[in-house]
């Protein structure tokens, strides 16, 4: 789980460079499945990770597709 995280992470990174860059009014929203957030939780890496570098998430739950959580 720490590659899929890493990668997400440089992924958001470079999107939001690129949508400050040209569209500054806007914000990127990582999107996590419910039970991955779950599984983040019990490692404090990806928590200090987002709140590093200021990434807003979407928890979804996949079965009945609502947000579970909407953190900014």
């Amino acid at each position: 789980m720490i590659y899929e995280f890493h990668h997400a992470l440089g992924q958001i990174l470079n999107y939001q460079i690129g949508i400050e860059v040209q569209e500054p009014d806007r914000k990127l929203i990582l999107a996590i499945p419910q039970e991955t957030y779950q599984e983040m939780q019990t490692e404090k890496l990806y928590a200090a990770s987002m709140l590093k570098y200021n990434v807003h998430i979407l928890v979804y739950n996949i079965d009945n597709q609502s947000i579970v959580l909407w953190q900014k």
